[in-house]
């Protein structure tokens, strides 16, 4: 691809991303499936080498805040000759960058998972859109664009048909090979197997309105499970919550309150209650917001 042609392209048309992409952009390696297919997944609009430039320079302007922080708070404590003064700046501008740097590998997933979960939870009125349309005979990439239509009542699966509009009039690709590619791309399996029945359909001469229909009474048939699924699981993460990140790392503050008050090495116990508060907190809390990603997810999803 030619310099100008990068520079056209939709993710370097915001300033950052442009800078980061000046400043940071370094070979990332072949395109291969494993490392375009989350980007496309989460609906980013970024190629593997973009994106790579993008957290480079998100990583860079952290880290540079983040010193920015540390000797700020060494200058208001005044305390240059703290050891305990020195730990927690070098905490706060090594965790920084590094939280940075993780949060972006993970936005890519986290954004699919939502997404999937958006898919999931709008198929149950798409099936009867698509079988309404397969009633009256329209052929599939009449249905497809019907579908692409209505976003604002089908939402991200209608933006998904919208892909396959545009790689068809743009791209010039058939309208299986379009359905195809979206099902490779899509983030929820559910969504996928419903590009590829269609495809498979198409292509064996089967009726469409038959496979909605069929397709349609199975998904309403496991919507119960699932639902009955997520709530059990939402129910254990809430008390585990409760008690893992509110109840147990109070406890431990009163403890060393306690014991700095009544004993000596009091300097020890600050240091552990700094690290409770500023260290095991902030990752029990992020552990806790990765992990509710996965609870209630339609099963199957990217």
């Amino acid at each position: 691809m030619t310099e100008s042609a990068r520079e056209d392209r939709p993710a370097l048309a915001d300033p950052f991303v442009r800078w980061s992409w000046r400043h940071f952009r370094r070979p990332a390696g072949p395109r291969t499936a494993e490392r375009i297919r989350p980007l496309e997944a989460a609906d980013l609009p970024f190629a593997p080498d973009e994106f790579e430039a993008f957290r480079r320079g998100v990583v860079a302007v952290v880290s540079v805040a983040a010193s920015a922080i540390a000797v700020a708070l060494l200058a208001v404590t005044g305390r240059l000759d703290s050891p305990l003064a020195w730990a927690v700046a070098a905490l706060v501008a090594i965790a920084g960058p590094i939280a940075a740097s993780l949060a972006l590998d993970l936005w890519p997933i986290v954004r699919a998972r939502s997404r999937a979960r958006a898919i999931d939870q709008e198929l149950r009125s798409v099936f009867a859109f698509l079988s309404a349309m397969a009633s009256a005979d329209v052929p599939v990439d009449g249905i497809v664009r019907a579908l692409a239509q209505e976003s604002a009542a089908y939402g991200t699966v209608a933006r998904e048909a919208g892909k396959i509009v545009r790689d068809i009039d743009l791209l010039g690709a058939d309208i299986l090979s379009a359905l195809s590619a979206a099902a490779r791309r899509s983030p929820s399996r559910r969504l996928e197997a419903l590009w590829d029945g269609i495809v498979t359909t198409a292509r064996g001469g089967g009726e469409l309105k038959h496979y909605f229909l069929e397709t349609a009474r199975s998904y309403e048939r496991e919507a119960p499970i699932r639902e009955a699924k997520a709530t059990e699981s939402l129910a254990f993460a809430a008390e585990a919550y409760v008690i893992l990140v509110v109840a147990f790392p109070l406890f431990l503050l009163l403890l060393f309150a306690v014991f700095a008050t009544l004993g000596g090495a009091g300097g020890a116990y600050v240091g552990l209650v700094v690290g409770i508060g500023v260290g095991a907190v902030p990752i029990a809390q992020l552990a806790f917001v990765l992990g509710l990603s996965h609870v209630g997810r339609p099963e199957g999803a990217w």
